[in-house]
Order: structure tokens, then sequence, then C-alpha cells
């Protein structure tokens, strides 16, 4: 039985073992007519009931059922969806199918198939959508699964001489295999023969796990895999290496960091394939990075933020910056990778650029202008591949807003911090301040006394940030109390434990009047400093206007704290784009005071 609409409400079977749900597009439309059904464990079980969804999109079951279970729903036209480890009575649950894209077909082709596939390690379950695409990213095939296991001659077309549409595969061509939006391990021969109309058999192994290696060097790496891990535990996936790992930093909209020997203070505990990392190896270590995991979709959109983003590199082959990076190439300031040495690309000083191709095993910085989505360019296969289960790396909760987080920190830490010779409470908050009194890093205490890891972030050598270099001294303020300590930045990735604090003389630094002081550098390029003190902590907001009195940009718009504040402006207007050389205004507008000063931006 089904749900029974009346008007005036929902009449659901009070059965505990009635199972009830909808089959839907991804913009919540109904589907009626799918098939669905009921797995143990799929698709390796067998299969323990079967249903079709109705007019409007309900299915049901009842009766005896394993529990937990998995609910599989396919229909022409649509990719298949998979819910998985639902439990006893689970009611109003969503299928979602995806659409299938167009196919374009010719007057040509060549017929491939196979009678064992598998998913898995299971047979491919029917319903099942094997695809075929040429290496420029085109359709070139499709075929539904009828039967368990077996795809049958599946047409993929031959591009037509002389057609201004690409329809298809041409001689010679590597044709890539996809099964439900996810690439598959082709058995067979897959270059696209000269003749056509021939019958070749190609079997195909999907979501089969395959283990990529990376070889490691004693020193910094820059890393990342393109195979989903089925654990994203990082200890997990970094086991084949962990008697070698001495450092791991990773990069959610601040700097996250693993430290082995330190793990009550790290706050880097998951990893991805989505992203990159740095990993340091000890002294006397060359290993090799192990991942066991499955094939990625290398279109898989990965994404990206308004600043600094760590990001993987999902593509087999090596790819050129200017093709891979297309799909950001209105909104990359600059890129680097790291290869015994940094590799630099800027998308508007080629002639200087050392990062000349892009690989597997490696991550990759960039700096964006505004948030977006990176695909990398040439990918082959569908945009519209399945969701995975697998849980990733929380993007981290957004920095101070008075702090700009860079590609390079230390870490402080401690395990019972205190200030003239007190616990520091859970809920203080502890901020690094350069000796010029900018501000470079930020913590707030969960736990009595427990500190860190707090990264503080330095200039990456790469423009003109805010932040320190090695070597450059830098105190804390608890709480707003500046402290007579004083720290040295030494070394990417290093971790600095902290004693006891004590409070400096004169007491509480806090401002008790407003203030804008002047922008350093300035003249500047391409971008400057702002700094502003507000006695509490408030609504503000800093605007940059050019000579004529029109707005430029707003840098800041948000609560600032109470004390010193840094905004960092890159030069760019409201959309993005570099603004021209002259002078400029900037003004804050906090509570009822504003205060205005001028400076230069000079190419």
């Amino acid at each position: 039985e089904v749900p029974e609409f009346v008007p005036g409400g929902i009449l659901v079977d009070s059965l505990s073992d009635f199972i009830c749900g909808w089959v839907v597009d991804p913009d919540g439309n109904s589907i009626p007519g799918a098939t669905v059904e009921m797995w143990s464990d799929y698709p390796t079980s067998a299969i323990s009931m079967t249903t079709t969804s109705t007019g409007i999109g309900s299915f049901a079951f009842t009766g005896e059922h394993p529990t937990p279970f998995d609910l599989y729903a396919y229909k022409t036209g649509y990719y298949p969806g998979v819910l998985e480890d639902l439990n006893f009575g689970a009611k109003g649950v969503k299928i979602v199918l995806k659409p299938l894209q167009d196919l374009t077909p010719s007057d040509r082709w060549v017929d491939y198939y196979c009678g064992q596939n598998t998913l898995y390690g299971a047979p491919l379950p029917v319903g099942s959508v094997v695809e075929a695409y040429d290496p420029q990213g085109t359709l070139a095939g499709r075929q539904i699964v009828t039967e368990p296991g077996v795809y049958r001659f599946m047409p993929v077309y031959r591009d037509s001489a002389g057609s201004v549409e690409d329809e298809g595969a041409s001689t010679g061509d590597v044709i890539k295999f996809f099964v439900n939006g996810q690439p598959a391990i082709a058995h067979g021969d897959v270059i696209y023969p000269a003749e056509s109309f021939l019958q070749v058999e190609v079997c195909l192994e999907a979501g089969a796990t395959r283990t990529k290696e990376c070889q490691l060097q004693e020193g910094w790496n820059l890393v990342s895999w393109n195979l989903d891990t089925p654990s994203d535990e990082i200890a997990t996936v970094l086991n084949s290496i962990a008697d070698c790992v001495d450092v791991v930093l990773g990069f959610e909209g601040g700097g996250l960091t693993y430290d082995p020997e330190l793990p009550m203070f790290s706050t880097l505990w998951y990893c991805d394939h989505l992203s990159g990392y740095w990993i340091k190896i000890k002294p006397g270590c060359s290993p090799v990075l192990k991942i066991e995991g499955i094939t990625v979709d290398p279109n898989t959109a990965i994404p990206v933020y308004r600043g600094w983003n760590l990001v993987s590199y999902l593509p087999e082959g090596v790819m050129a910056p200017v093709d891979a990076l297309t799909s950001v190439s209105d909104r990359l300031m600059i890129a680097y990778g790291f290869d015994g040495g940094i590799k630099i690309y800027q998308p508007n000083q080629p002639q200087f650029n050392t990062l000349t191709e892009m690989g597997s095993c490696f991550g990759y910085w960039m700096k964006l202008s505004a948030n977006g989505s990176l695909v990398y360019g040439g990918g082959v296969g569908p945009t519209v591949a399945q969701e995975n289960g697998h849980s990733f790396a929380s993007r981290q909760a957004a920095a101070a807003l008075d702090l700009t987080p860079t590609t390079n920190w230390v870490n402080l830490y401690a395990s019972n911090l205190t200030l003239d010779g007190q616990t520091v409470r859970a809920g203080s908050t502890v901020d690094a301040y350069s000796v010029k009194d900018m501000k470079v890093g930020s913590f707030t205490l969960k736990t009595d006394g427990v500190f860190g890891f707090m990264p503080v972030y330095a200039d990456n050598g790469s423009e003109t940030v805010t932040g320190l270099k090695p070597g450059d001294k830098f105190y804390l303020m608890v709480n707003g109390q500046r402290t007579e300590q004083t720290f040295t930045w030494t070394s990417n990735g290093d971790r600095i434990q902290v004693a006891s604090l004590t409070a400096a003389a004169g007491g509480n630094s806090l401002p008790s009047t407003y203030s804008l002081k002047q922008n350093y550098p300035n003249p500047f390029n391409p971008s400057t400093t702002l700094q502003f003190s507000l006695p509490t902590a408030m609504k503000a907001r800093v605007e940059i206007y050019n000579i004529l009195g029109g707005l430029v940009a707003t840098p800041f718009d948000g609560m600032a704290t109470a004390g010193e504040n840094t905004v960092v402006w890159d030069g760019r207007d409201s959309n993005g784009r570099n603004v021209a050389s002259g002078v400029y205004l900037y003004r804050l507008v906090a509570d009822k005071y504003t205060e205005t000063r001028k400076m230069m931006l000079l190419k």
C-alpha cells in the first residue's frame, strides 16, 4: 500500500514496520513510475522488496524487512539514487534522481558491450546508467542496464565529418566509461577504431577500490589525492607514513594543524580528496604515501572562497595551469605549488611564472577575489556525479573579521595557560599582535587552561600581506589585557609552547575612544592595511571612496572587537576589479562616529 491522500490530512499506516517516502528530482518535483527496491546491503545483497512510485512520487513498504537497509530507485531518463543505512520505521524519506544529460546521435557508431560488469564487486544492478565520453568531454554513448551485470550493445557515436557540432568520438580517441556518473575501470580495448559498426567488448569495474602511491621527501611536501577514502580520519588516511609524519597543515578558511605527538591541541582531524595538505616528513624519512579508495570524478566541483584556498588536484594527467584553472580564471589572483621549492602562477604576469604544469599527488594554494567552484579544465565525464556518503572535513568557522589568514603560520599552545598565576578560563580570547600592533592570531579557549593550537600568521613571500616574517616578535593579549612576554615567529608549521603569562604594566590596554590610523604602506600596491580602534565591540564599517566621492568598495562591514581592528584592502572594487592608480579616501563608520583619511594607490 501507499500513503492515501485525504483532503485535510495524510493517513499513514500505523504499523511500526511501515516505511514510506518519495522519489523526487533535484528541484523536489515528484517522479512517478520509478522502481524502488529495498536491499539489506546495496548492491551486494539480494533485493528484499520492490515497489513503484505512485502518480505523486510516493512509495511504501510494509512487512518484515532487514535492519538496517538501503533503498535504491531508478527510472529511464535519470541517474539512479540510493539511500543507505536506513533504520527501523523510516518514514518520509526522499530518494533524489538526477536527470540524464542530452545525447546527440550520429549516423555512424561502434557498439560496446559486456556481460560481466560490477559495482563494488557485485553485478551491476538493473537501472544503472553506463556512459561513454570522448577525450573532449562529449557524451558519445549511453546504455541502461536491464539485466544484472550486463550492458547490451551501446552505440558510441562517431563525430560526423564536416559537422560543426561535436557529436562524439573520433578515430584514435581513448573512450572514458562511467557508471551512474562515476568513473569506471575499463577492461578491454578503449581506443576508438577507424571502422564503424564493430562490436567491441569492454567490461567495467565501478566503485572498485584502488591504491594511489605518492613519493614524499624529507621536509615539506604539498600533497593531495584523487581517491575517495572509506574513512576521512587523518590518522587512518595517513597510516602508511605514520612513523615519518612530523606535522600536517590544512586550511579551511584558517590554519588547521595535526601533530601526532600533541593530539589534544590538534585542530585538523579529517582530510579529504577536495583539499590539499602540507605534510612535513621527519629527517631521514622518504616514505611512499599509499591512499586506498574509490576513483573520484575529475569533474567534481571543489568549493573555493574569497581569499586563500588549499585545494587538491583531481585529474590523473598533467595540465598547464592556464588550462586546468579555466573555471576560476575570472577571479584567480595567484596560485602556487611546491616541488622542492615554491612554484608560482600569476595569470596577469605569464612571463614570470614558474608553475608551468599541475600534476597528480600535488596540492595547490590559490587566492581568489570572489567565491566560486573549481572544476579542472579538460575533465571528461558527466557533471552530475552522485554524492558520496563520506563526511568531509568541515570548513572552519570564519576567521575573525579583523584577521587575515595567510598560507604560513606557527602554532602556539599550552596545557595550562595562566595569567598572573591564575588559570585562563574557558571562553577567554587570546589574540596575537605584531610589535606594530597588527593582529596576527586569535583563539578562544573551550576548556579552562587548554590553549591552542592557535595559528599566528606570517607573510607568505608572494605578495604584500598583513603578517610577520621569520625572526619578527609578537605578543599576546588575553581578553584585551596586554601581556609582557614576547615570542619569535620561527618557521612555518612550528609549534611553540606557552608557559605562563604576566600582565604588562599599565593594565588594560583597550582604548577609551575611537580612532582611525593612517594606512600602511602608503603609497601602496597592490594592497594596504587599515587599522581602527573601538572602545567596545560593535558594528562597524570601513568604506573606500574615489576622489569624486563615489563608493568603490567596503572591505569591512560587520561586528568589530573592542581594541585594535585590522582590515586589508586588496585594491579591488566591489566587483573584484583592480582599481586605477590615484588618491582614495577611506572612512570608518561606527555607532555615531565617523572619520576619513586619504591614501594613494601607485602602480
